[in-house]
C-alpha cells in the first residue's frame, strides 16, 4: 500500500509542476518580450542567453569591443551582426533596452 501512495504523490507532484509551467508560459505569452542588451560577451556563461530560443526576450544589442570575438559569436549563435556595437553608450542609445546584462571579464 505504501508504494501505491508514493506513486500517487509523485504523480500529483508532476501534475502540479505541469500546471504551474503551463500557467507561466501562458502568462509570458500575454506580454511583449523584454528588450535585452548585453554589455560584453567575454564571460563563458553568456552562451545561455545567446542560444535562448524562448519568445520572452528579444536581444536588441550587444556591446563587445573585441571584433573577432563578436564575429565568432555572431556566427556560432546565428546572430545578426548589425546588433553588435563597439561603443556601449551608442548601443544603449540606439537600442533602448529594458534590461542590460553584463557578461564581461571577471578579471578586471
Amino acid at each position: 500500500m505504501k508504494r501505491k501512495s508514493l506513486l500517487q504523490i509523485i504523480f500529483l507532484c508532476f501534475l502540479i509542476l505541469f500546471v504551474i509551467e503551463s500557467f507561466g508560459q501562458n502568462e509570458a505569452s500575454n506580454h511583449a518580450p523584454v528588450r535585452v542588451a548585453l554589455a560584453g560577451i567575454t564571460h563563458d556563461h553568456v552562451g545561455w542567453i545567446l542560444s535562448r530560443k524562448k519568445p520572452d526576450i528579444i536581444l536588441v544589442g550587444i556591446y563587445e569591443p573585441n571584433k573577432e570575438l563578436a564575429e565568432r559569436y555572431a556566427k556560432r549563435y546565428s546572430i545578426d551582426p548589425s546588433i553588435f556595437y563597439t561603443n556601449l553608450g551608442k548601443m544603449l542609445d540606439a537600442t533602448k533596452p529594458e534590461v542590460t546584462l553584463a557578461f564581461g571579464s571577471v578579471f578586471a
